[in-house]
């Protein structure tokens, strides 16, 4: 049995792939707190 990644996590995983390979040196720190806080 496999889960089935939703397509707008699938585009946003591709667009961060890419961001991060453009720009190496990029730091997401920004969207890690959107993504781990509870309260947001």
């Amino acid at each position: 049995m496999s889960l089935i990644t939703p397509s707008s996590v699938q585009k946003l995983q591709t667009a961060l792939h890419a961001k991060a390979k453009e720009s190496p040196n990029f730091r997401f720190y920004a969207l890690y707190d959107k993504v781990h806080r509870k309260d947001v």
